[in-house]
């Protein structure tokens, strides 16, 4: 089966500029306060179909941070919208039924992606991925369970500083098709 590459907006575009579908999980949405962990927009709908019919993605990401495992929008947002994907697929009772008895979305799962998930997702949204489940797997409902490494995989490169949401620099980069890769053998 083909692994889906999808990259992250903006920095995953230098790791993965062959990308199938760009998602953005921006890292300022994990701040304290914010209303959810991921903006409505950041998966396209035929990325959603891909992973209820899973699909293998994998997501591919930058940070300029050398200790730094993942991005922000990694361990949050990514997360948080498996979880909602996960509500959808399951129902709210059913999903905190499966969140009681262990299931996670990805191993370092807390509660306040679940909270997120559930009670911070805005209900025209909820509505929204409820009907991708009905248009794309309706068999799979309360069957199928998404998560990270399971049907997505993240990858995270290190970036140098001034490349960091540089998009003049990114977009450059893009149009002469370059990566991460390249431009570190260039060297």
């Amino acid at each position: 089966m083909e692994v889906i590459k999808v990259a992250n907006m903006t920095n995953g575009l230098l790791v993965c500029p062959d990308y199938d579908y760009i998602v953005y999980f921006p890292s300022s949405y994990t701040a304290a306060g914010t209303p959810l962990y991921f903006p409505e927009f950041a998966v396209p709908v035929d990325l959603i179909k891909a992973l209820l019919e899973e699909r293998k993605a994998v997501f591919y990401d930058a940070t300029v941070h050398e200790n730094k495992e993942l991005t922000d929008a990694f361990l949050k947002g990514v997360p948080t919208f498996l979880m909602a994907l996960n509500r959808a697929l399951h129902g709210t009772q059913g999903l905190l039924e499966k969140v009681k008895k262990g299931a996670k979305v990805c191993p370092w799962q807390t509660p306040d992606i679940v909270q997120h998930a559930v009670y911070r997702l805005p209900r025209h949204y909820y509505k929204f991925l409820k009907k991708c489940v009905r248009l794309f797997a309706p068999e799979k409902k309360g069957k199928l369970w998404l998560s990270i490494p399971e049907n997505v995989e993240l990858v995270v490169e290190k970036i140098d500083r001034r490349l960091n949401d540089n998009y003049d620099e990114i977009a450059r980069l893009i149009k002469q098709k370059k990566s991460l890769k390249e431009l570190q053998r260039a060297q």
